[in-house]
């Protein structure tokens, strides 16, 4: 271990030894070094040519002074501006995945790059760094030293159970303050994010760090125009500062911020919802080895800079989906199948989407009435061509373009929703919440039927559609959600013997209400995710077989619900599954597979590999199963 330090210090001293002779003091006739603005570089007499000054009026409107600052001084120290094109060779330090397109991009722009040794030499490349910089990642812009001033009342009288965490930012703030990165601290950082030893190698972290902290200018000209270099610490390092105020502010107004979550939450979300979360304020990127975990809230602060009113959507919005876990079953992939289960793919991202976007928007723009009727139109054509089910790539793309990249989706929903709860009321929007997004399309068709007037034929659906609406909603019946919902909401803030005990009291009574009901194979179904979500997988177990023989498409519902059960690491529940997967498709090369990958995660490698033998003699084409042979006879 410390003959690899010894490697990567003496890498550091030797790449610091070797950029030495390229700084020197500033010999330009502007001082750089001090809080500078743009009007005194520009009309301060230090003789611009005439073509710098175009560039300064180009670049004072986009480019942060904070940023300029940074840049200007950093360019000051070379003992050429022509020596910028050497940031080239800083490339060779990011991370595997970044150096040759980083170094491509600098080349492309700097290869023959030669100007005079002047301050408007100076501003040309400056000019072209900026051309290099992706303006879509975070800088100085993000920082504007604006105050937390959020003027809001509480408006729901509760508290919820939710700790903010700033240790991680500011003890990774504390390391790029240092002059060396030793294994030491990286070792110290791993254990504040309880990665496991063996998990992360400390030495090589400790060299992007070291890299990350280079004050060299070629340096931070690299960092400058790359902030997501060196694991995102490169832009960090840049700001640290900054970042450092803005944690200080949310830190003294904790408060305001927990006050506005919860104004945000509670639009359509129940009072009762049982909150436990922390938000961890982090920064940089996956230095470690990530561990799953549904409580925590990781919030990267240098993309958010200080604008605190976007942090507090941001984390309203992960809070939001974990509280819409708790006001519904989501047995809707066993009840929608075929083209259907991607009708709810494309319906359930609008409903999602737009209520994200009523409670907390990530964008302050007002979609134009002409981009809201494309939004439908794309919509529209989505359902159309799912609905044909022929040209499979096609619909990947049109659901792809819907749900990312412009959230053409998310958009049109934010539009549903505002009319749902104008002509139809926030009732209906809450109980969309339990019922799926079957139910918040039929109150919309409901909410345009009442007001032919404000919502106009484009922003509607085709009759054939409306029908298809009624379908889907008929199949998920409203009187059983909410009596089994109940249980979970009810149960909420009990634990241990108490609850296990209320939730069996309860399911009981549900049954014998429900015994001779028409949905009564879905009721067992409802019961089996309501166990399922609380952590009861054997019991949840016993109420999917019950279900099971009513289910349409057994293959699709077993192995979904056989990696419900490994995603909580339930081996034995998911391998009972898997048996009955094998029951009813014996013939089918996927359900052996299945099952033994379930042997090997068990380490029961003999009865994986006799599975894999099975798996193969159905299909000796299948490479997964080939694949993992391989794997498991290591």
């Amino acid at each position: 271990m410390f003959t690899h330090l010894k490697k990567s210090v003496v890498t550091i001293f030797i790449f610091a030894f070797a950029i030495k002779p390229l700084i020197s003091q500033p010999k330009y006739d502007f001082d750089f070094n001090k809080e500078w603005d743009w009007v005194e570089l520009r009309y301060g007499g230090y003789g611009l040519t005439a073509d710098a000054n175009a560039i300064l009026e180009r670049l004072m409107p986009s480019m942060n002074i904070s940023d300029a600052r940074i840049l200007f001084k950093a360019l000051s120290q070379l003992d050429s501006v022509n020596y910028v094109k050497k940031i080239s060779g800083i490339a060779e330090y990011d991370l595997p995945e970044n150096r040759e397109k980083n170094k491509a991009r600098i080349d492309s722009i700097f290869r023959d790059f030669c100007v005079q040794n002047t301050l408007s030499g100076l501003v040309y490349a400056v000019e072209l760094i900026d051309a290099l910089k992706n303006k879509e990642e975070f800088s100085g812009k993000q920082f504007t030293d604006r105050e937390l001033h959020l003027n809001i009342a509480d408006t729901t009288g509760i508290k919820i159970d939710m700790r903010f965490d700033y240790s991680k930012a500011i003890t990774t703030l504390d390391l790029l303050n240092k002059s060396l990165i030793t294994e030491s601290d990286i070792e110290n950082l791993a254990e504040l994010y309880e990665a496991e030893v063996g998990t992360y190698n400390p030495d090589s972290i400790a060299i992007i760090v070291n890299h990350a902290i280079n004050s060299s200018p070629l340096f931070s000209i690299y960092k400058w125009i790359f902030p997501l270099s060196f694991k995102d610490l490169g832009g960090v390092s840049l700001y640290k500062e900054k970042i450092r105020s803005v944690l200080d502010k949310i830190q003294a107004k904790e408060d305001v911020l927990r006050i506005d979550i919860q104004n945000r939450l509670f639009v359509f979300l129940p009072k009762y919802i049982d909150y436990t979360s922390e938000v961890e304020f982090v920064i940089g990127s996956n230095l470690f080895p990530e561990i799953s975990n549904g409580h925590k809230i990781p919030v990267n602060i240098e993309f958010f800079g200080d604008n605190y009113e976007q942090i507090t959507k941001y984390i309203t919005r992960k809070l939001f989906r974990q509280g819409r876990e708790q006001v519904t079953l989501n047995i809707f992939h066993h009840l929608y199948t075929g083209n259907d289960s991607l009708l709810f793919i494309a319906m359930n991202s609008v409903q999602e989407g737009g209520m994200l976007n009523y409670i907390a928007p990530l964008s302050v723009e007002n979609r134009p009435s002409s981009l809201l009727e494309k939004d439908f139109m794309h919509f529209r054509r989505t359902v159309k061509e799912i609905e044909k089910g022929k040209d499979k790539k096609l619909i990947d793309t049109l659901l792809s373009n819907g749900m990312y990249g412009n959230l053409l989706f998310h958009t049109m929903g934010t539009q549903m929703t505002f009319s749902i709860e104008k002509v139809v009321g926030k009732k209906a929007l809450k109980n969309s919440l339990m019922l799926g997004p079957a139910s918040f399309f039929k109150n919309y068709v409901e909410a345009y039927y009442e007001d032919k007037k404000n919502i106009r034929e484009i922003f509607r659906f085709t009759p054939e559609f409306e029908i298809k609406i009624d379908l889907m909603n008929d199949i998920v019946p409203e009187y059983l959600f909410s009596e089994v919902v109940e249980i979970k909401s009810k149960s909420g803030k009990l634990r241990d013997t108490a609850k296990a005990n209320f939730v069996n009291r309860e399911i009981q009574k549900v049954l014998k209400k429900f015994s001779t009901d028409r949905n009564s194979d879905l009721l067992q179904l409802l019961i089996s995710r309501l166990l399922f979500d609380m952590g009861y997988y054997d019991q949840s177990l016993v109420y999917f077989q019950k279900a099971l023989p009513s289910l349409k498409d057994k293959q699709r519902s077993l192995k979904l619900e056989i990696y419900d059960h490994i995603s909580k690491s339930q081996y034995s529940t998911a391998l009972t599954l898997a048996n009955e997967y094998i029951k009813y498709f014996p013939e089918s090369d996927d359900s052996y597979l299945t099952r033994a990958e379930i042997y090997y995660r068990l380490n029961d490698f003999d009865k994986s590999i006799t599975d894999l033998e099975k798996t193969l003699s159905i299909n000796p084409y299948n490479e997964k199963a080939n694949s993992l042979l391989e794997k498991v006879r290591q």
